[in-house]
């Protein structure tokens, strides 16, 4: 059951699916043919048609879902999906899916100090216990949570 910050515990109320890897260029431009166009800086920073597709707004994102028949996770269903089953109470909350090692962050996420400053090709790095890829680092993710920050 995903904790938030507040340390209030979370029950999920429905089932969801979601892709083992971040929408790709590849699969954006069948969805929008010209989104690359629009940026003049696009392959500097997703070179590869396998890398995530970037720029991409909330709407567009959610349009996108729809396509793909799919929906928005939430933020609880993103953070339950993301620590890949990796629960406990607590002061015992894992950081991250492989415990609270910091020294393997870049064996499971491109940050900024492996990457190049620019997004890689998805599914290189460790999938988590649900076999999801790219769930930290490469690219920020939309919820259908809304932020009032």
């Amino acid at each position: 059951m995903p904790q938030g910050v507040d340390g209030k515990k979370k029950k999920l109320t429905r089932s969801f699916s979601l892709c083992a890897i971040p929408v790709t260029r590849r699969l954006y431009a069948l969805f929008d043919v010209y989104h690359e166009q629009d940026f003049e800086d696009y392959k500097n920073f997703s070179p590869l048609p396998r890398c995530p597709a970037i720029h991409v707004s909330y709407w567009d994102a959610l349009m996108v879902s729809i396509w793909l028949h799919g929906g928005f996770l939430d933020e609880w269903e993103w953070e339950y999906a993301c620590r890949g089953g990796a629960s406990d109470s607590g002061d015992k909350q894992p950081m991250w899916w492989w415990g609270n090692d910091e020294t393997l962050l870049q064996e499971h996420a491109w940050i900024a100090f492996n990457s190049g400053y620019r997004t890689q090709a998805v599914g290189q790095k460790i999938a988590n216990s649900y076999r999801l890829y790219d769930m930290l680092g490469n690219v920020f993710e939309w919820t259908s949570s809304l932020c009032l920050a």
